[in-house]
């Protein structure tokens, strides 16, 4: 079966203790992903399955939502993630107990992100669509590391697909209030490039 295996790390988790470490990525995925099975290793290294449509809009998701989290003793968590598309042969209900390309991919382009400009990393069977969205996750990453927690959180629920409306009334703000936090994080683009990602991915 084809999939796609979300492989990531907590970037700078040792200003964390062990325990701290651990217990507050699982409470972060539980957050923004309440009904995806992931696993956790090491402290701070974690791994997921989605679709592979969504998987970049998942990829995101999470780093909105870890840049729009409180600062834990001045640490602004933020994650490095792999994401490998390919085959998939699933064991039982453990994502390490499973095998496959997606994983492979997964785990050899987590080992290399340190080295990238970009923290997000896309390797698929696809030379022309890795290409594609790797050359723009360096300029993604350019937002990312910009967002403010405010456009963190606007583009978090912008990914659920709330309306500027819809955020406003959660976050009891204006509607023109959100439309500027979206401008400023970079939605309009962020929104072509997964756009560009569902439409390259639907089509295989």
């Amino acid at each position: 079966m084809q999939a796609a295996i979300l492989s990531g790390d907590i970037i700078a988790s040792a200003r964390l203790t062990d325990n701290r470490r651990s217990s507050q990525l699982s409470k972060w995925l539980r957050e923004v992903l309440p009904t995806t099975i992931f696993e956790i290793s090491q402290g701070d290294t974690f791994q997921l399955q989605t679709t592979v449509v969504e998987a970049l809009p998942t990829a995101v998701r999470i780093r909105a939502h870890l840049r729009a989290a409180p600062a834990l003793e001045g640490y602004r968590p933020d994650a490095r993630i792999s994401i490998g598309l390919g085959g998939m042969l699933p064991i039982g209900r453990s994502l390490s107990k499973s095998a496959g390309m997606a994983f492979e991919r997964s785990g050899r382009g987590l080992h290399t992100l340190k080295q990238r400009p970009a923290q997000l990393l896309l390797t698929s069977d696809d030379p022309a669509l890795d290409a594609a969205c790797n050359t723009s996750f360096v300029l993604l990453e350019y937002l990312i590391l910009r967002w403010t927690p405010a456009q963190a959180a606007a583009v978090e629920a912008a990914l659920q697909g709330l309306s500027q409306q819809q955020i406003g009334e959660l976050r009891g703000v204006s509607q023109p209030a959100i439309q500027q936090q979206l401008r400023a994080g970079g939605w309009p683009g962020i929104a072509a490039l997964l756009a560009y990602y569902q439409t390259q991915t639907t089509l295989k």
